[in-house]
C-alpha cells in the first residue's frame, strides 16, 4: 500500500513524503533495498518535519471532523427531521 504523508502527516505544507507499507517481509526487504540504494528516502530534516506534523495530527483531524459536521448540517434540508445529522454527529 502506498500512502501520501504530505498532507496529513506533514500538515504544515513544508515537506513532501510518501510511505510504502507491506505485510510480506521479503517484499519489505526488496523495497528497503531499492530505497536505500537509490536514495529514495527522506532526509533527516524532512523526517523531523513529518514527526513535527504528527504531533499536531490529532488536533487537525478533530477540527476537520468538526468542520465537516457543521458543513453537512448546514447543507441538510431543514425538514424538521435531523435524524441523519444526529446519527452521524452526536454533538
Amino acid at each position: 500500500m502506498v500512502h501520501s504523508g504530505t498532507k496529513y502527516l506533514g500538515g504544515h505544507n513544508d515537506t513532501l513524503a510518501g510511505f510504502i507499507v507491506a505485510k510480506d517481509a521479503s517484499l519489505v526487504e526488496k523495497i528497503r533495498y531499492i530505497a536505500m540504494t537509490t536514495g529514495a528516502v527522506l532526509s533527516p530534516f524532512d523526517s523531523w518535519l513529518i514527526l513535527r506534523g504528527i504531533q499536531t495530527l490529532s488536533v487537525r483531524m478533530e477540527r476537520a471532523e468538526e468542520n465537516a459536521g457543521k458543513t453537512i448540517v448546514a447543507l441538510l434540508p431543514d425538514s424538521g427531521d435531523r435524524y441523519l445529522s444526529t446519527a452521524l454527529f452526536r454533538n
